[in-house]
């Protein structure tokens, strides 16, 4: 059984009621997709040389361990 979604978008573009946005609205949500993205940006330029570094230096000075992960998190990975 499907969802019948491309139905559903039709209906609702030709009975739905349009919101009308104002432009302090527009400007919250636009704040909030740059805010995020700088997050994600930021969080990767940070996040990734860091994880590197660890396996890099594990692989040197620990003889080949690799990243560990805690128990609960290790089983939704495998």
């Amino acid at each position: 059984m499907s969802c019948n979604c491309k139905k559903a978008l039709q209906i609702e573009e030709k009975y739905g009621v349009e919101i009308k946005e104002t432009f302090l609205q527009k400007c919250y949500r636009s704040l909030w997709k740059i805010f995020i993205l700088m997050l994600g940006v930021v969080m990767g330029i940070v996040a990734v040389p860091v994880v590197i570094f660890i396996l890099i230096f594990n692989q040197i000075f620990r003889g080949g361990k690799g990243l560990v992960f805690p128990e609960k998190l290790s089983k939704y990975i495998n």
